[in-house]
């Protein structure tokens, strides 16, 4: 591969023809925050383990400075005269929050409860890892940006993948916790996401950065294989349902959305050629996990009644159990009996913000999914991020939380913003055929 085509893939640049004086340094702020919102903690979180460091010494000034570059892309805005895209959208986001910090106010100050973190922890989480992430990426990305952000978030992805699993065989499987794919400080359930949306990333590539010759293609074609193989062996050692249903639905709509087909049997093929493609890998990466005994992922997969399965029907039961007693107001931010989040951001609203926060969260959801779907119809170049949005928020269905969630918020707005650039253009293939 040349040094052309390996620039163009690996750093985000354009393809051959296209000059590097594209690539602006405005443009790599907002690229950044993307990449950092899906694969920076999985990094961050990798260094203490790996050298021996207490937690906190990382991961507190990794917050820090993502919570400095949103504000660097805030700042901008007034300096550069370049204001972010505030539409009806915004709205729905504000109405969000306010109900979600005046909840947070209520409870700390006239319904005070034992919780797991002090109340200033609570609105420092919020603001630093949802909220101001959240208000930077309603600035519109270039097509560079976004091509810059993908590069990052695949090599982000990769690498902190496969650090985890070298690390988990040289500690002899040692990090794994409750024999599930992990590390002291990244749990399954953000690796399985991180395994997913490195799967999702190395199939949504650019077509700006596709390779043109032959021979350059089909390396290009097999480093994304390789990647997908990767991301689906993880995440099928992590045992997260979640993220497997995210990944499968998100796939899905890769495969039907596509604008100029109006027929079943162009979907129908491509179904085919993927399942091809991803069975094996996915009935290979189980059987190696099933030998290792500390890892028996497909056995976890048939059964509904660990630990983490019964904690997660509490906390649901409970949500609901609290929204039936204040249906109007919301009843508390946590559930009471576990001190916990219901791990689902629609029944966490019902319990927390009432049936109005519920229809206002609902209304979020809803038109990040319609942006999403409006993305990929019409914004290929920007196909990658629509299908990140798609994952993040079925996820979220599983093991989000209102407070917490910054890949839910952050790209659920990101996916509006790019919907509403005023050049849309039609799709071109994302996926290369067979």
């Amino acid at each position: 591969m040349s040094a052309t085509s390996y620039s163009a893939f690996f750093t985000g640049l354009p393809a051959a023809g296209q000059q590097l004086s594209e690539v602006r340094a405005r443009d790599i702020p907002l690229a950044t925050l993307y990449a950092l919102t899906i694969a920076g903690f999985t990094l961050a979180g990798l260094l203490p383990t790996w050298f021996g460091l207490d937690s906190r010494a990382i991961t507190v000034p990794y917050r820090a400075f993502v919570l400095s570059l949103a504000g660097l892309i805030i700042a901008r805005w007034v300096l550069m005269r370049r204001p972010p895209v505030l539409n009806s959208f915004f709205v729905w986001i504000a109405f969000a929050w306010l109900l979600i910090l005046l909840r947070m106010l209520y409870d700390f100050n006239f319904q005070p409860m034992p919780l797991t973190l002090g109340p200033a922890e609570y609105l420092v989480i919020a603001a630093g890892v949802c909220i101001a992430p959240m208000i930077a990426v309603f600035e519109r990305p270039s097509d560079v940006t976004l091509r810059i952000a993908w590069t990052l978030a695949t090599i982000g992805c990769a690498i902190g993948l496969a650090g985890v699993v070298a690390l988990v065989m040289r500690e002899g499987l040692i990090g794994v916790w409750t024999q599930r794919l992990s590390t002291d400080v990244l749990n399954p359930i953000s690796l399985g996401h991180v395994g997913a949306t490195l799967c999702l990333l190395s199939l949504a590539m650019p077509v700006e950065l596709r390779a043109r010759t032959l021979l350059r293609r089909s390396l290009q074609i097999g480093l994304r294989v390789l990647l997908v193989v990767m991301g689906m062996a993880v995440l099928l050692g992590t045992g997260s349902r979640g993220s497997m249903v995210a990944l499968a639905l998100a796939v899905g709509t890769l495969i039907v959305v596509r604008p100029g087909d109006h027929s079943l049997v162009p979907a129908i093929l491509r179904s085919i050629a993927m399942m091809v493609v991803l069975v094996p890998i996915g009935v290979a990466a189980f059987l190696v996990f099933e030998s290792v005994e500390a890892l028996p992922s497909l056995a976890r997969l048939a059964e509904f009644d660990d630990a983490s399965s019964l904690h997660r029907i509490r906390l649901l039961t409970g949500a609901i159990s609290q929204f039936a007693k204040n249906p109007f107001l919301g009843d508390a931010l946590v559930v009471r009996t576990e001190r916990d989040y219901p791990h689902n951001p629609l029944v966490e609203s019902l319990m927390a913000l009432g049936l109005p926060g519920f229809i206002v969260v609902s209304g979020v959801v809803f038109g990040a999914l319609r942006a999403a779907v409006n993305v990929l119809m019409f914004q290929p170049q920007a196909a990658w991020l629509a299908l990140v949005a798609l994952q993040y928020i079925v996820a979220a269905m599983f093991s989000g939380s209102l407070y917490l969630s910054d890949s839910f918020w952050v790209f659920c707005v990101a996916v509006v913003t790019v919907a509403n650039r005023p050049q849309l253009t039609r799709a071109l293939p994302i996926l290369d055929r067979p």
